[in-house]
């Protein structure tokens, strides 16, 4: 259901990106004005929305997986970014979804965008938690305690 949930999700993303490349003209209703300061503000962000995602690539190394599952090697990271947030891979994608609004001033684009991944962050995270709490047990429990889900 995850995987159908998440193309489903994107899918209202990808065609809008792809209708702003190659057709902006089509895109031009979800329009939004936007100070240049406010544009370059989503240039900065989308910058360090990167940096953050090779941080947390690096940091999960072998134990990361694009599908909802916990291998037998699988190790509980608590470095690098996790030291502070469980899940920062969610929050920097949704600060590369606000990077993208400002970077495309375009309303629609930004907003499917941060639903979308509001609403995999909203189902997944849950499943993830148990699958986690499975797996670890009370040295997960504790590392709960001590972190925020998606914010420090």
């Amino acid at each position: 259901m995850l995987p159908k949930l998440q193309a489903v999700a994107g899918l209202p993303v990808f065609v809008g990106i792809a209708f702003y490349i190659f057709k902006p003209e089509w895109m031009s209703w979800a329009a939004v004005s936007l100070p240049d300061a406010l544009r370059w503000t989503g240039a900065i962000a989308g910058f360090a929305g990167l940096a953050l995602l090779v941080w947390v690539q690096r940091s999960l190394g072998k134990n990361f997986s694009p599908l909802l599952r916990i291998r037998s090697d699988q190790t509980l990271v608590t470095y690098g970014p996790y030291r502070w947030v469980r899940h920062p891979m969610y929050t920097t994608l949704l600060l590369l979804s606000a990077a993208f609004f400002l970077l495309t001033a375009n309303g629609f684009i930004g907003g499917t965008l941060g639903l979308g991944i509001a609403l995999v962050m909203i189902v997944r995270t849950p499943f993830e938690e148990k699958m986690m709490i499975d797996r670890f047990g009370d040295e997960y429990r504790r590392y709960m305690e001590r972190t925020g889900k998606f914010l420090p």
